[in-house]
């Protein structure tokens, strides 16, 4: 289930960026960080000599805020999220409990694991927070956000899927950036895509930065 996390190569924050340019074709075809300007993209069909032009309704309205209902949803996750909210909270925000999350382009978990793994970050992180840079809706139902980093100090023992916890050791640590797309529908995730914008992110990243050691499959896996 976990595989992914412990198997991942290394990567330079060039890597990963590189990455971040070549996202998945059923996603996005452009992806931005917080020093360049997010960019739609253009069909190039014509028919019968004519190039096939946007129109109004294929744009995402915005709310009285400037900020379209889906941009405003996954803005209030993270609100959440800071909030150290219940596990059944955090599922709410998506269809369902087995709602796919995709790491790198694999499936990595659902919903599920994704609250749990967060409800161990907030026992060993009683400060954790998600830190987030521009929320766009790129296309209709699908949101961009296009730099998230993860910050807290390591205040009480922290287990990573079933590795052994590692006690407190008062560390704070900074993460690298991730690159996340949001699949909607009806005002919900139905899916998520998160890109590695560095080596340590996530879960696994904060495992790491505080001593973890992840040589081999985790117990019970």
């Amino acid at each position: 289930m976990f595989k992914y996390l412990w198997k991942r190569s290394s990567k330079t924050n060039e890597e990963a960026r590189d990455k971040q340019d070549a996202p998945p074709v059923d996603a996005i075809t452009v992806c931005t960080n917080s020093s360049r300007n997010s960019k739609s993209s253009r069909s190039s069909k014509k028919s019968r000599g004519k190039t096939k032009s946007k129109t109004k309704q294929d744009a995402p309205t915005p709310t009285a805020g400037g900020k379209t209902p889906n941009e405003l949803a996954v803005e209030r996750f993270f609100v959440t999220m800071n909030a150290h909210a219940p596990m059944e909270d955090l599922i709410a925000y998506f269809t369902s409990s087995d709602a796919p999350i995709k790491f790198d382009d694999s499936k990595a978990m659902n919903a599920t694991i994704l609250a749990t793994e967060i409800q161990k970050v907030y026992a060993g992180f009683e400060d954790a927070t998600w830190n987030c840079g521009s929320i766009k809706e790129v296309k209709p139902n699908v949101v961009l956000l296009d730099e998230l980093c993860v910050t807290g100090t390591h205040t009480g023992p922290y287990q990573f899927a079933n590795f052994p916890p590692v006690e407190a050791t008062h560390k704070s640590i900074v993460l690298d950036p991730e690159c996340c797309w949001f699949y909607m529908k009806d005002g919900k995730f139905q899916s998520e895509d998160i890109i590695a914008l560095g080596s340590l992110t996530g879960p696994p990243g904060m495992y790491i930065s505080v001593g973890g050691k992840m040589d081999s499959t985790p117990p019970g896996e």
